[in-house]
C-alpha cells in the first residue's frame, strides 16, 4: 500500500463541493489537495484561499495535478466531466446522482472498468451512524417506510435553484432508494410513484410504493417544499421495529415480547458521514479495494428512480401517505 498521501482535487466547489474541499484539506491526512476547480472562477479562488490551496484553471489542470477528484458539478453535466477525468485516469467520488440517466451512469462504470479506475458514488447516507442499529438484524427488512423533506433552496442569480435542475426523486428520493437496494440485497421487482410541481420545473414532491424481488415492500415520500428538514425511517421486522432518525442520528428499536412492544435507544457512535465517506474513497485508493457505494450501486439506484418517475408519468393513483 501507497504510503504518500493521495494528490486530490475538487471539481465544483459550490453548495457541497465545498465541504469536500474541507475535509481534504483539513481532516483527511491521507490525501493532499492540490486544488479546486469551478466554473465560476471567484468562488474557485474564494475557496481556494479559505482552504490553502491553489485554482485549478481547466480540467486539464486537475488531470495533471491529480491523482483523484471528488465531482460535486450540476448533475447534467456529470456524465460528460466524469468521462474526461477518468479517461485522463483520475479516481473518482462523483457525487450522487452518479449520471443524469442510469443508461450514462452505466457508461461511467464501463470507463472506470477501461482505465481501471476507481468510481465512488456519493450516497452519503450509506455512511451514517443511524445505521449502526441496523447490525443486529442481518435478514432484510418485511418492510420499510421512509419520509425525507427539505426546505426549498434559496435563489442564486442567474441560476435556478440548486437541485431543481431534477426531479425531487432524483435530488432527495434517491438517497432512500440506494439505501433500500443496499440493505434488502434484491432486485426491484415493481415501482409505483406519484409526483407534482409547485415550484419548478421538475418535481417537487414525490411519492413511491416499490416492491423488491425477496419481498420487501416500501414507501417512500420525499418533498422539497416544506418548512423543515426531515430524515425519517421506520423498518418492520418480524419481531421488531426500528425508527431511525437519518438527521439527527439516533435509533430506537421496539422488540416484541408477547402482546407488546419494549422499546430502546441504541447508543450510537459519533461520526461525520462526509468524513467517513472520502476516508473510504481515498483508503480504496490506496488499498486497490472497492469502496462502500461503488458506481454500480449509483446505476441501480438511478434505475429505481426512473422506475418511480415512468410510473408517475403514467397516472397511476397516488400512494398512500406515510404514516409518521
Amino acid at each position: 500500500m501507497d504510503s504518500l498521501p493521495v494528490k486530490t482535487a475538487v471539481v465544483g466547489v459550490g453548495s457541497l463541493g465545498q465541504w469536500h474541499a474541507r475535509v481534504l484539506a483539513q481532516t483527511c491526512p491521507a490525501a493532499r489537495l492540490v486544488g479546486v476547480f469551478d466554473a465560476d472562477a471567484a468562488r474557485a479562488r474564494e475557496i481556494a484561499d479559505r482552504y490553502h490551496t491553489r485554482v485549478l484553471a481547466s480540467l486539464e489542470e486537475v488531470a495533471r495535478e491529480a491523482e483523484a477528484a471528488s465531482v460535486a458539478v450540476p448533475t447534467p453535466i456529470h456524465f460528460e466531466v466524469a468521462s474526461f477525468l477518468l479517461g485522463c485516469g483520475l479516481h473518482l467520488l462523483v457525487e450522487k446522482p452518479l449520471a443524469a440517466t442510469a443508461e450514462e451512469a452505466d457508461r461511467l462504470c464501463q470507463h472506470a472498468r477501461a482505465h481501471q479506475r476507481l468510481l465512488q458514488v456519493g450516497h452519503i447516507e450509506r455512511y451514517n451512524a443511524a445505521l449502526d442499529a441496523l447490525a443486529s438484524f442481518p435478514e432484510p427488512p418485511l418492510a420499510i417506510e421512509a419520509v425525507r423533506l427539505a426546505p426549498y433552496p434559496p435563489p442564486r442569480p442567474g441560476l435556478p435553484p440548486r437541485g431543481t435542475e431534477v426531479s425531487v426523486v432524483h435530488d432527495l428520493m434517491i438517497h432512500d432508494l440506494e439505501l433500500a437496494l443496499s440493505l434488502t440485497q434484491s432486485p426491484l421487482e415493481s415501482a409505483e410513484g406519484w409526483t407534482a410541481c409547485y415550484l419548478s420545473p421538475t418535481a417537487d414532491v414525490a411519492q413511491a410504493r416499490l416492491r423488491f424481488a425477496n419481498g420487501t415492500l416500501a414507501t417512500f415520500w420525499a418533498s422539497r417544499t416544506g418548512p423543515d428538514r426531515v430524515r425519517l425511517w421506520r423498518l418492520y421486522y418480524p419481531e421488531a421495529v426500528v425508527v431511525l432518525d437519518l438527521q439527527t442520528p439516533s435509533a430506537r428499536i421496539a422488540r416484541c415480547q408477547g402482546t407488546t412492544f419494549v422499546a430502546e435507544d441504541i447508543p450510537l457512535a459519533r461520526r461525520d458521514a462526509l468524513e467517513a465517506e472520502l476516508y473510504d474513497f481515498i483508503a480504496a485508493i490506496r488499498e486497490g479495494r472497492n469502496p462502500t457505494v461503488p458506481g454500480e450501486s449509483g446505476v441501480l439506484a438511478l434505475r429505481a428512480a426512473e422506475a418511480v418517475l415512468n410510473s408517475a408519468a403514467q397516472g397511476r393513483p397516488l400512494c398512500p401517505p406515510v404514516p409518521f
